[in-house]
């Protein structure tokens, strides 16, 4: 055999070896804290970042822009959410710089790893339009380039299969209805200034949602009357009124079909008693807990207020809030409603700082009322339920009014350590738990 030939062969198993080797010295993922912790420094306010010109945003985010190539070429993230979340946040940097071809090859790759039929086919679909677009129009503006879009964004809209997406298409239009520049700034300014204050930086996962919020400023919000007017075209040609499948499965019970009492118990925010009076468990000698279970303050004393305790002008507050937040989870399903149109048109009213408070109210009486939320659904048609409540301050990531320490921590672990025992000795059967510090605070890739 020529020399060139066994030459060509050894180099050829060299390189299969070395990859194959490259790909074994790769840290398996499984699960965001897999990941190495990684903070970028943040200063000043993140509305004016997010609308400072191109270099001098390049160059605050230059470092995770780099990450994120390293996160690809030295990890393997078999955890679908942590690779959906990363490749979410590439596509964000291949927009902002126009790199239409490898975003569409982004978006492909994140459809991929959806497990819902309805995001297989819908997720980045807005993006997919700007992106081909600005493949075959030569400026990024302009009606021609409005047209494009629009054509593009429609014909793939269109020819979704109703059946399978209607729940997140009417989402998606009742939402993007609200997009306007002071609502994400206002959004931004919300949810990331705190974290910029408090210690100069900001997450990993904080720093991708500055990217997307970056990305639907300059890129989706120019065009985002193309995706509402598509949309709403879209689910007027399609919808009616679904069949109401949950009656048939609706089971209430009488005193007679369970005459034993059985403690439910809400392990939230706390929740108002006063909702729901007759199915409410009490016991003796509570001091220094409510009568109806146990209440821990933020830093882990003992309370006795089964309620965060509002001040006197959340109060007064608390009336509008209340159709705000009945607007929004509306809104999320896709129901348009008086109370939705109501709160569209005082939104085209709001500044950013406007937004900026509404939503910080929203977080708080969100978390606040959540519990009481929760304990209807657990009684519901059941006589025999009766409500224990264990409330603490459930919105840890981001509302404590200190700096966490081991001592609290450690508070903490011992408060719910109570809880199991108060459950055990009062014969507590089932308890519900439904906590919210997702680290990356509800965000979801790119949308339709």
């Amino acid at each position: 055999m020529p020399h060139r030939t066994l030459l060509f062969l050894g180099l050829t198993g060299l390189f299969l070896v070395s990859a194959a080797l490259a790909d074994q010295l790769k840290k398996e993922v499984h699960s965001q804290a897999d990941l190495p912790r990684a903070t970028y420094p943040v200063t000043g306010s993140v509305s004016t970042l997010l609308q400072s010109d191109d270099s001098v945003f390049d160059s605050t985010v230059s470092k995770a822009a780099a990450d994120l190539d390293a996160l690809f070429s030295d990890y393997d993230i078999k955890d679908n959410a942590t690779l959906i979340s990363i490749l979410s946040a590439k596509l964000s940097l291949q927009e902002l710089k126009g790199d239409a071809a490898g975003g569409l090859q982004t978006i492909k790759r994140i459809r991929e790893l959806q497990s819902k039929p309805d995001l297989k086919l819908t997720v980045g679909l807005f993006d997919e339009a700007i992106l081909k677009a600005q493949q075959s129009v030569p400026a990024k503006s302009g009606t021609e380039y409005e047209q494009k879009v629009e054509s593009i964004y429609r014909d793939a809209v269109n020819a979704l299969p109703w059946d399978v997406v209607q729940d997140v298409i009417k989402s998606a239009r009742s939402i993007s209805g609200l997009l306007s520049e002071p609502f994400l700034l206002g959004d931004a300014q919300e949810k990331l200034q705190p974290e910029i204050d408090k210690s100069g930086s900001l997450s990993r996962e904080s720093i991708y949602a500055l990217l997307n919020t970056r990305t639907n400023l300059r890129i989706k919000l120019p065009q985002n009357s193309v995706r509402v007017n598509v949309l709403k075209a879209y689910v007027t040609a399609h919808d009616t009124q679904k069949p109401d499948i949950w009656a048939a499965r609706e089971v209430t019970l009488s005193s007679k079909d369970h005459p034993e009492k059985v403690l439910v118990g809400i392990w939230d925010s706390g929740f108002d008693p006063t909702v729901y009076p007759g199915h409410l468990y009490t016991y003796p000698d509570s001091a220094p807990y409510p009568a109806q279970g146990l209440a821990f303050t933020d830093d882990g004393n003992p309370s006795d207020s089964t309620l965060y305790p509002l001040t006197p002008e959340q109060k007064q507050q608390y009336p509008e809030i209340s159709e705000d937040l009945e607007a929004l989870s509306d809104l999320r399903a896709g129901v348009e409603t008086p109370v939705t149109e109501s709160f569209k048109k005082r939104l085209t009213t709001m500044s950013k700082d406007d937004v900026n408070t509404m939503f910080e109210r929203l977080s708080f009486f969100g978390n606040m009322a959540h519990g009481t939320h929760v304990a209807g659904i657990a009684i519901k048609g059941n006589p025999a339920a009766r409500l224990v409540v264990f409330r603490f301050n459930d919105g840890l990531s981001r509302e404590l009014h200190f700096p966490p320490s081991t001592d609290w921590a450690h508070q903490m672990a011992a408060n719910f350590k109570r809880i199991g025992q108060f459950c055990a000795e009062h014969k507590v059967r089932v308890v519900n738990l439904s906590w919210g510090d997702d680290p990356q605070l509800g965000r979801r890739p790119a949308g339709i």
